[in-house]
């Protein structure tokens, strides 16, 4: 981030978690990554960036980020018989179908966390549900 403009909205933010893979795709983004880290630690703690609940919200976003990626591909695999394009509004229903089941499943394995875990479903779900707000109002 550059800190050097005198433009008010000058600010620093932490580049993106790479997407599942992205990393071991291309390891300069996680470098870059650690390194912002490494370089802005102390402003990151002192506005709360590693606080427990900044961390469950970025874990819960993650893990759906995960569950949407694993969707995608079990629906361009024709091994299970499949016809869904993901970017097309039409087939909502079945894209949302497949994406709750993968939610669903890593919904149950938080629950058998401990309340930290409970905490990171809750966030996943407000996730979940602002992904599908936004693809419903985008099908019309």
């Amino acid at each position: 981030a550059d800190l050097s403009s005198s433009t008010p909205a000058a600010r620093v933010t932490t580049p993106a978690a790479p997407r599942s893979g992205e990393a071991a795709l291309n390891p300069s983004v996680e470098n870059e990554r650690k390194e912002f880290l490494s370089r802005w630690k102390w402003l990151l703690s002192l506005l709360g960036y590693f606080g427990k609940e900044s961390t469950d919200i970025r874990t819960g976003q993650a893990l759906f980020r995960s569950c949407e990626d694993q969707s995608l591909r079990v629906a361009s695999d024709s091994a299970f018989g499949l016809s869904i394009d993901w970017h097309d509004n039409k087939s909502f229903q079945s894209r949302q179908q497949l994406l709750m089941l993968h939610v669903w499943m890593v919904h149950r394995r938080l629950l058998s966390e401990d309340k930290r875990g409970k905490e990171v479903q809750e966030t996943l779900f407000d996730t979940l549900w602002e992904d599908t707000t936004r693809r419903i109002r985008a099908a019309g």
